[in-house]
């Protein structure tokens, strides 16, 4: 496992301390620079909009920028009876420019659970109505970005998924890899801004202990996000903790009634100021036939608030 976690960073390290060595290059304030990145989503909304392009490129998953997020997650979850939990999430993201059509999109997440949830492992010491502090799963993500045209792109890369939950069954004790694709049409025939970005995810884990179930589950969210006037924008299904739709293909839990788990997921925001974005996010399930054993999985009932910082 020791060799598993290894190879793992020599795979994602070296994307994100490249992007880390050049972002002062990338960010320079020169004319002569092509495919410069916008420094952050209001200064883009009030430098007034490109033909074809978002106002809110942060939102836009091909359209990154250089941001730290805070979000607070509420969740009511389908384990057992009355098991919630509060988390708390910082997460980092940067971009290496390579060239006007390239770009490489590194990020790192931390959560932090308190929660009354032990899920498969109450022999661990926890009972529901105990809520307890711990870390979650570490997340990192590498994406490579790829501008077809001024309508259109693609990102492909992965996303790994650390086994560093504590106490323990505050996580699975899997390493997973998570591949994504994202395809973004822009659609300005509806209005400024306005984009359709299907997003696609295979969630599955490459090392387990022998008593854990081993994970196959497609994640799915067909994101639309669409602008609204005073830099208020409303985004469907935004997949903010991997895409919300979701089907299993490994083994069904005895609570388990089918494989498919599908909410309806939206998001409302607003830039303020020069640098700050906040938004609200619910999902409730319209089918949840499928019950996702993480904190982060499947819920019967979703809210999370958000503050990003753009630099």
């Amino acid at each position: 496992m020791g060799n598993i976690y290894r190879s793992t960073l020599v795979i994602l390290l070296p994307a994100l301390l490249l992007s880390a060595s050049v972002h002062a290059q990338v960010w320079a304030p020169s004319s002569d620079l092509e495919g410069r990145i916008e420094p952050s989503e209001a200064e883009y909304v009030q430098s007034g909009a490109r033909q074809g392009k978002s106002p809110i490129e942060g939102q836009d998953p091909t359209q990154t920028v250089r941001r730290f997020d805070f979000r607070y997650q509420y969740r009511n979850l389908p384990t057992h009876n009355n098991d919630q939990a509060n988390i708390f999430t910082f997460r980092a993201d940067d971009v290496w420019q390579l060239n006007e059509s390239w770009r490489i999109s590194g990020r790192i997440e931390l959560p932090l659970a308190y929660t009354n949830e032990v899920g498969n492992n109450r022999a661990a010491g926890g009972t529901d109505g105990a809520f307890r502090l711990g870390i979650g799963e570490v997340v990192a993500q590498v994406l490579s970005i790829h501008k077809i045209n001024e309508r259109t792109a693609i990102a492909f890369g992965t996303q790994a998924i650390f086994p560093t939950a504590n106490p323990e069954y505050l996580g699975v004790n899997q390493y997973r890899f998570v591949p994504t694709f994202v395809a973004r049409w822009m659609l300005p025939e509806i209005g400024l801004g306005t984009y359709f970005a299907p997003i696609v995810r295979y969630n599955f884990d490459i090392a387990r202990s022998s008593n854990r179930t081993h994970i196959s589950e497609l994640q799915f969210s067909p994101t639309f996000t669409t602008i609204l006037p005073d830099n208020w924008f409303v985004t469907l299904f935004p997949g903010t903790a991997g895409a919300d739709i979701r089907y299993n293909f490994g083994r069904r839990q005895p609570s388990d009634k089918g494989r498919l788990f599908l909410p309806a997921d939206f998001m409302v925001g607003k830039i303020l100021g020069q640098n700050t974005l906040a938004s609200i996010e619910i999902g409730v399930p319209v089918i949840k036939d499928y019950k996702g054993s993480t904190l982060l999985g499947t819920y019967d009932f979703k809210l999370e608030a958000r503050i990003a910082y753009f630099f």
